[in-house]
């Protein structure tokens, strides 16, 4: 299935915790979290009515530019449905909305008072009188978001040029936060870029017979079915060529499933979140066509350092596992006894997690991890808890076998 072509928000946490990112005697990763890239992704973003996320984009460069958005429903029937909009950004520019209201160009927001920043119609949402004026969004803003009602799922952007077309310039980055409607608490993480290592000239494949190479659709007429014709997509490698490459593995060192907070005695709940690096945007696939899910090796160690169990977790478009998981070992309850390979009463306070994917070709995975911090309370999220979310660590490079993301020729 193909997109549509384009014509020329931590105040304050309620707990303190601690979340160590662990660094290995390795070669470094190839992604980053901390500096610009060409691609921007977003694994976990959640406009559910219970939470929301503030997206946050920026162009860096000094240069305008373009980007090419997708959003990808994790939890839709059929899996992975997806929806996508451009933007475009003047220099130095940052732009911001949330993912349940999305954002227009012509956007009202209440600028000053109880209600800076939010959405309005009239001063009257804007309190308190006198103080807060709903006003028009200046007009540097160019593009349309949509919004997002019972979403939870990925967010990619691509850097592209005026007719949509990739183009490297290693300009944007990003931050997400994650807020609970019910108590203001939030996580904030910093979106995963992938830099461009060479201005791609975009690799052109049909849709309907992989690794085909075209320069039209009519390259793409089926051999054996002269009346189905496919389209002519667009291919970024990730393979330290065009862009640089998922990395092997995903690290983190952070609380074990019902450990307590040493600093505040609050019982701990941690979710991890995976999204596929291969996605082939132009067909509606998760991972690349005809391609299997891809298999999350986990691989917890105890303070100890002791192997405390592994698990296999199949990741087809995206997986939002809680540490006490079935997929774990654990039955869903909180505290000792329930959390399976990570359970803190065999494993201690601590754990560290190590996620490894074959060296199969489309097989690399990137993630956050969120900790909720409960006090007085045994079934802990985001509705009863203070929360963070931390990026995993990536180490080491899939260059050799690599992944790539499809997306339609405009």
């Amino acid at each position: 299935m193909g997109v549509p072509k384009r014509n020329p928000w931590l105040s304050s946490l309620g707990v303190l915790f601690a979340v160590l990112a662990v660094y290995i005697g390795q070669a470094r990763a190839d992604v980053t979290s901390d500096t610009p890239g060409s691609i921007v992704i977003y694994p976990k973003v959640i406009a559910d009515g219970t939470r929301d996320t503030l997206i946050q984009l920026t162009n860096t460069s000094n240069v305008g530019t373009s980007v090419h958005c997708f959003y990808f429903d994790g939890t839709s029937t059929p899996p992975c449905q997806h929806d996508d909009f451009f933007l475009d950004l003047t220099p130095q520019q940052p732009i911001f909305w949330r993912a349940s209201t999305g954002r227009r160009p012509d956007e009202q927001r209440c600028v000053g008072g109880t209600n800076n920043n939010k959405t309005c119609s009239a001063n009257s949402d804007c309190p308190p009188t006198g103080v807060g004026v709903c006003a028009t969004t200046p007009g540097l803003f160019l593009g349309l978001v949509p919004p997002r009602i019972k979403f939870q799922g990925e967010l990619k952007c691509v850097q592209v040029d005026a007719s949509g077309v990739p183009i490297g310039g290693n300009s944007f980055k990003g931050e997400a936060l994650l807020e609970t409607l019910g108590n203001g608490q939030i996580s904030e993480y910093n979106a995963i870029a992938i830099q461009n290592i060479t201005n791609p000239a975009p690799t052109l494949t049909c849709s309907n017979i992989p690794g085909k190479v075209c320069t039209s659709a009519q390259d793409c007429q089926d051999p054996n079915n002269p009346a189905i014709v496919g389209n002519c997509a667009i291919v970024l490698k990730l393979d330290n060529t065009m862009y640089n490459a998922c990395p092997s593995e995903l690290l983190a060192t952070h609380y074990a499933q019902g450990a307590t907070d040493l600093f505040t005695g609050a019982t701990v709940n941690s979710e991890i979140t995976l999204v596929p690096c291969t996605e082939d945007i132009e067909n509606n696939s998760p991972t690349a066509p005809l391609s299997p899910p891809v298999i999350a090796n986990v691989t917890p160690f105890s303070e100890l350092e002791l192997l405390t169990g592994s698990r296999q977790v199949a990741v087809s478009c995206w997986a939002n596992l809680s540490l006490g998981d079935i997929a774990f070992g654990g039955d869903g309850q909180l505290g000792p006894g329930h959390g399976g390979v990570y359970d803190s009463s065999v494993d201690g306070t601590f754990v560290m997690t190590r996620i490894r994917t074959s060296a199969a070709p489309n097989s690399g995975l990137l993630g956050v991890l969120e900790e909720f911090h409960c006090l007085n309370n045994t079934q802990c999220g985001p509705i009863n808890g203070g929360s963070a979310a931390v990026n995993l660590h990536g180490q080491g490079s899939r260059s050799a076998s690599g992944d790539v993301i499809t997306i339609p020729e405009n």
